[in-house]
């Protein structure tokens, strides 16, 4: 079982969040997992093919994207923003929802960095 995923101090706390195959994103958000993240709010920066869109966000309050914009998405960047006792983000978990031609519904829960079915995620250095 994962815990979700840890920062070090010397860390810039961003999650890059790459599909494999563009996605139309319905909610995104960081949860509270197992663990309790001591993450409180992030912004999360949806890669469109047409433009960019950031919202910001508390935790375990999904954001919904904006249903009249169709166009499918490249990824996603999460950037904390600030956590409840000022230490790096630890036991990040991310939740996205969405959909692509290839799979009709898709809900991921991100707990590690790596291959994940139809992503790939990393932490920016």
């Amino acid at each position: 079982m994962t815990t979700g995923l840890t920062f070090s101090a010397d860390e810039e706390y961003v999650i890059d969040v790459k599909f494999l195959y563009p996605t139309t994103v319905d909610r995104m958000g960081i949860i509270r997992g197992n663990l309790n993240t001591n993450v409180e709010t992030y912004d999360v920066t949806l890669h469109k093919y047409t433009k960019d869109s950031t919202q910001s966000g508390d935790v375990n309050a999904l954001l919904v994207a904006d249903a009249s914009d169709i166009f499918p998405s490249s990824g996603l960047t999460f950037r904390v923003t600030k956590t409840s006792d000022g230490e790096p983000p630890k036991n990040v978990v991310m939740y996205i929802e969405g959909c692509n031609e290839l799979l009709p519904s898709t809900k991921a829960q991100v707990e590690e960095v790596g291959e994940q079915p139809g992503m790939t995620t990393r932490k920016s250095q």
